[in-house]
């Protein structure tokens, strides 16, 4: 089935506020509404220039049900590319070493744990159960 643009929207919305809710301000991240053989939406990145352009497919299969919750947990995917940038970019690099790795794994940890642990004593303040 063909994705609308509505749905294209949507999707922007979602991973836009996943990029703030992340903290990627220092990312220029674009987006495009085309083909992605083989997926629901691809992440294309530069490191060098903190540039992203994340890919919504015109085409959706009938694999995965084309809604809200799939759409915004689709956004959050391609976002956690972007978060991963760093990490995957030394890692193929020919002369890295383990201290470099250890450094891009912690950048990412760090950014991580200022959105999923503020969250968790947040909902233990208020007697809610994290799952």
């Amino acid at each position: 089935m063909k994705t609308t643009k509505a749905d294209f929207e949507l999707f922007k919305k979602y991973c836009d506020e996943a990029i703030q809710k992340l903290g990627l301000v220092e990312w220029s991240v674009h987006y495009s509404h085309d083909k992605a053989e083989g997926c629901y939406a691809r992440t294309y990145w530069k490191l060098s220039d903190a540039v992203a352009t994340i890919v919504f497919a015109k085409e959706w299969d009938d694999l995965w049900s084309k809604n809200e919750k799939n759409i915004r947990q689709l956004a959050f995917h391609e976002v956690l590319h972007v978060v991963m940038a760093p990490l995957v970019a030394e890692a193929g690099e020919r002369y890295t070493n383990q201290l470099a790795l250890d450094t891009a794994e912690h950048l990412i940890i760090r950014r991580l744990e200022n959105v999923i642990v503020p969250s968790q004593i947040e909902s233990i303040k208020t007697n809610k159960h994290v799952k």
